[in-house]
């Protein structure tokens, strides 16, 4: 698994497509854990004081002591097993759920039912499962709470076993165990949104990250990094092998200490952000300084060009030149060329001419068309025009090149 993936746990068997990552669901669950751990330890505190009986009424005393002795064995167990990771997330916290509901809802009978307040509890319970397991577990847990109490209701009325029992408070009680659940689902489906939201931020920024590096380190001219200490923090393999370096260096005074008074001096005087150094090879390099601010610190940069590849970037920019003004005077000079020529076969046609101006007229037409033969030979040229392959048979082109450029 690459150190870019999170891990994502699919709790809920009836939400496939609901997923919680990995660290996220254990820590949610040794937190609920930590909750059990206190409750339990309250149930057992109240059970033995002095004092519970004027904080919980106990009806039967038996029912709520095996079952607080209970809640904190399967606690302490569950601890173990979150702790070293004995059991899969998905199993021990529908276990710890289901316990609580079964367990809450027996201490909730030996305290007097739905009237001792105990079914709260089991609130906290369904909300912490929406959380947990989330998905339409969520609302299957809240019916399944429900059922429990409306179960112990009914048990509790069927046996007499209070003298009150309300199916009103007990339908309330499942009601607010739905909103609970719905609640929860809401708040995990809107939590695990924002974290899909922020994982593909995360991706993104890492991708043009990627990008940036690549881009910087296949251009042509040299980058180097650095603050204002003149310590070096990036430099592309293009800049290394321009200032001929196996390894990056640590201050600009190991690349030049020329470089390095520059630098101060543009620092100084920001108009002159240029310098040429000259290399142990007799090689020249154009250095140029940038400011490079960010958010939280500034940079500065430092462009290295080969004055050679410089220079050759300037005569195909002469050639390209003078390609263009020999394509314009090869135009100018096909209009009079045309003017010589048509009043060449004006004066073939004269029926007075003698043979020698004939001949000479005939000079005039052969070379004028030789000459006009290269004037379309430049300006072809010049013309952009899109290239395209064709099958060449080599003799009779170079026989045709040949007569071409023969003298």
């Amino acid at each position: 698994m690459s150190a870019n993936t999170i891990e994502i746990i699919f709790p809920c068997p009836l939400s496939k497509g609901y997923g919680i990552p990995a660290r996220q669901a254990w820590l949610l669950l040794s937190v609920y854990l930590f909750y059990r751990l206190t409750l339990a330890c309250l149930f057992i505190f109240v059970f033995y004081s002095r004092w519970g009986s004027s904080l919980i009424s106990i009806d039967n005393s038996w029912l709520y002591g095996y079952s607080s002795y209970s809640y904190l064995i399967l606690s302490v167990i569950s601890a173990i097993c979150i702790v070293w990771r004995l059991t899969a997330y998905s199993l021990q916290a529908q276990l710890l759920i289901f316990s609580d509901i079964l367990l809450l809802t027996l201490l909730m009978h030996a305290c007097g039912g739905v009237n001792s307040g105990m079914g709260t509890l089991l609130g906290v319970s369904i909300a912490s499962g929406g959380l947990l397991i989330g998905g339409r577990c969520a609302i299957f847990l809240a019916a399944l709470a429900s059922l429990a109490v409306l179960t112990e209701q009914i048990f509790a009325d069927y046996t007499g076993s209070f003298q009150l029992t309300s199916y009103t408070y007990a339908g309330m009680l499942g009601a607010s165990f739905f909103t609970i659940a719905l609640l929860s689902h809401i708040l995990a489906k809107r939590s695990e949104q924002t974290l899909q939201l922020a994982d593909q931020q995360k991706n993104t920024i890492i991708k043009l990250e990627e990008l940036n590096q690549y881009i910087i380190q296949h251009l042509q001219s040299g980058i180097i990094i650095t603050n204002k200490n003149q310590q070096v923090q990036m430099a592309n393999e293009a800049s290394l092998r321009l200032l001929n370096l196996s390894v990056l260096p640590v201050n600009l005074g190991d690349i030049s200490e020329h470089l390095s008074q520059a630098f101060e001096s543009w620092l100084a005087n920001p108009e002159q952000d240029f310098v040429l150094l000259h290399l142990s090879n007799r090689s020249e390099i154009h250095s140029r300084f940038m400011p490079l601010p960010t958010v939280h610190e500034f940079f500065y940069m430092i462009i290295f060009e080969d004055i050679a590849l410089y220079n050759q970037r300037l005569q195909q920019c002469k050639l390209a030149s003078l390609g263009r003004l020999t394509a314009s005077i090869a135009h100018e000079i096909r209009n009079p060329l045309g003017a010589i020529s048509h009043a060449g076969q004006l004066l073939s046609e004269n029926p007075h001419l003698s043979i020698q101006d004939l001949r000479l007229t005939e000079i005039i037409q052969t070379h004028s068309s030789r000459v006009n033969h290269i004037i379309e030979d430049i300006l072809q040229l010049s013309r952009h025009s899109d290239s395209r392959r064709e099958k060449v048979y080599l003799k009779p082109w170079l026989t045709q090149y040949m007569n071409n450029f023969m003298l």
